[in-house]
């Protein structure tokens, strides 16, 4: 039974001992993104992960007899997380000169979504890659809405310096 999960059984269904432990984690992921949500923090599946792991006072989800990828939640965040960082990467990498508003039209037109909070990985100005490449330092709100027309990325610059 290597590589398989603990909590498998023959014919390979699960326990409902283990439907119940993923829940209950499934429960906990969905908690600690609320949180971040609320809190105007940017959402990744590893800030996920570590409230949750806090908050059902574990190591890993391995210790819980449960593999990352099989919580639903978090899944679901490492595969936004995922396909939003690909296209932030592409985008600057092709674009020579753009500005912070130009990314976010064009990441909304891709994903079908009005708005960057529809993905859910909280404000696009707290997101690792928009704060790396656009050089955005912390700032209140309000700021970071004046400043967020003003901002421009020379991909030369920041590729080659």
């Amino acid at each position: 039974m290597y590589g398989h999960n603990r909590w498998q059984r023959n014919k390979g269904g699960t326990s409902r001992n283990a439907e119940s432990q993923t829940a209950l984690i499934d429960a906990a992921v969905k908690k600690a993104h609320t949180d971040l949500l609320a809190a105007g923090e940017s959402v990744t599946a590893w800030r996920v992960s570590q409230a949750a792991l806090v908050m059902l006072k574990a190591d890993s989800f391995e210790s819980l007899g449960c593999r990352m990828q099989n919580v639903p939640s978090l899944y679901q965040i490492v595969i936004t997380e995922a396909k939003v960082n690909s296209f932030i990467n592409c985008f600057v990498a092709v674009q020579k000169i753009t500005s912070l508003h130009e990314l976010v039209l064009a990441l909304c037109e891709n994903e079908g979504i009005k708005s960057f909070e529809e993905l859910e990985l909280g404000p696009i100005l707290r997101h690792p890659l928009v704060v790396h490449y656009f050089s955005i330092g912390p700032m209140s709100p309000k700021s970071a809405r004046l400043q967020l027309n003003k901002l421009l990325l020379s991909s030369a610059y920041s590729h080659n310096g």
